[in-house]
């Protein structure tokens, strides 16, 4: 992705940022993700957090803040987080005022990459798609019980297989959400058909940076 392309998403992300901002509060809503592994704790453990104020990238355990923040929860690619594209995202995200969380997928053990991206195929490892579910519901709780976090402002975003997880979330506690790189469609699965969120959530999806 190009320095042009990059910061038209950038200005999407930042109207949609907004707009999320100024939408109602959900009721407030816990959920446990269904047949949990104990591992999806290390998802967490393993997350790089974006700081705003702090040059480096912190674990959930080190940050500290003067006050809670807005956080979005950001969902990586098949093949992890990305040093040129998903930690770009997050310095982009805290220069917002955000605390951008990024969940390590690959952190748990025997998890392997659902995609090659090289030859646009996945598939590879199918689990990984009830796996970014639970650490979508594994981080937003432990995002809650954080004390640098503003609870009432919490979004989520994610980017291709991440973005895939995002549509598929039907927590209501996000205050907007962000889809990339996934086309919200796929007739041969209806799982995977569409946007699962609450009605009332806002929500921004773009595949490509010529979206309008």
């Amino acid at each position: 992705m190009n320095s042009a392309q990059m910061k038209t998403i950038m200005r999407l992300a930042i109207i949609a940022l907004t707009l999320a901002f100024g939408a109602a509060a959900p009721t407030a809503f816990a959920q446990t993700a269904e047949n949990q592994g104990a591992d999806v704790a290390l998802t967490w453990e393993k997350a790089e957090v974006f700081v705003p104020g702090s040059f480096f990238k912190k674990t959930p355990n080190k940050v500290t803040v003067n006050k809670p923040l807005p956080v979005v929860i950001y969902l990586h690619g098949c093949t992890g987080i990305d040093p040129d594209h998903d930690t770009r995202w997050g310095d982009f995200i805290k220069g917002l005022g955000y605390i951008a969380v990024l969940p390590d997928s690959m952190a748990r053990p025997g998890r392997k990459s659902n995609c090659d991206p090289k030859i646009k195929r996945g598939g590879a490892f199918p689990q990984a798609n009830a796996m970014r579910l639970q650490e979508t519901s594994y981080a937003l709780e432990q995002v809650k019980k954080s004390a640098w976090a503003d609870t009432n402002n919490i979004f989520l975003m994610g980017h291709s297989e991440g973005g895939q997880a995002s549509a598929r979330n039907k927590l209501p506690d996000f205050r907007g959400i962000i889809i990339s790189g996934w086309t919200c469609t796929d007739k041969a699965r209806p799982g995977f058909d569409g946007i699962f969120a609450p009605l009332d959530t806002p929500i921004l999806t773009l595949e490509w940076n010529h979206d309008a």
